[in-house]
């Protein structure tokens, strides 16, 4: 996340921004921030561990849904509300609030990062996800590299083990929704990507 393009919005002035510019906008304690259109390897990324996760969901029989980067997360009420990449739910999507039509439960958070959302998607942006009790795994997802970190939470407290793949060989396994990925499969299609 950048500079914020606004400050000083109340949560119902940055909902009238959302609607007025029919725009996506992440809100935090008064500060507005602009999303950033996705790069080709971004919106590949995404497609494949969508197609990849829903096709595991299925055969294993779940009824967890995947929702795209057009999902609102509440983070806290009136405060903080994020767009991630990705996000499973396996119960019923439920809402703090009615306020900003964002859902606050999701088990598995994905986001597809780049060299200017790194730092922070990593550490602030992981912050707040892990304050909601729901979510179970947060799946970080290089797309210049070949990188993803799998960070899984443990005993429902704010302990979280980390994972790193960086093979195309190696399966990134889901517990949180009983599927597993090959790295092969996430990166298909995507050019350019080195090795870490």
């Amino acid at each position: 996340m950048g500079q914020p393009q606004l400050k000083g919005l109340s949560i119902e002035q940055y909902l009238e921004l959302e609607i007025a510019n029919q725009a996506k906008y992440e809100y935090h304690k008064g500060e507005v921030f602009a999303m950033a259109g996705a790069s080709d390897k971004h919106l590949r990324l995404q497609a494949n561990l969508s197609r990849a996760i829903t096709r595991g969901l299925i055969e294993n029989d779940r009824q967890c849904i995947v929702y795209p980067s057009d999902t609102k997360i509440e983070i806290k009420p009136g405060l903080t509300y994020v767009y991630p990449d990705l996000s499973v739910f396996c119960e019923k999507p439920t809402r703090l609030s009615d306020t900003a039509g964002a859902f606050n439960n999701p088990v598995l958070i994905v986001e597809v990062i780049s060299k200017s959302t790194a730092n922070y998607d990593r550490s602030e942006k992981f912050r707040l996800y892990r304050s909601l009790p729901s979510l179970l795994e947060y799946l970080i997802i290089e797309q210049d590299q070949l990188s993803v970190t799998l960070h899984r939470r443990y005993a429902q407290g704010d302990i979280f083990k980390i994972f790193e793949y960086r093979e195309l060989n190696e399966r990134i396994e889901l517990a949180s929704v009983d599927v597993t990925v090959s790295m092969g499969e996430l990166y298909e299609g995507v050019e350019e990507i080195t090795k870490k």
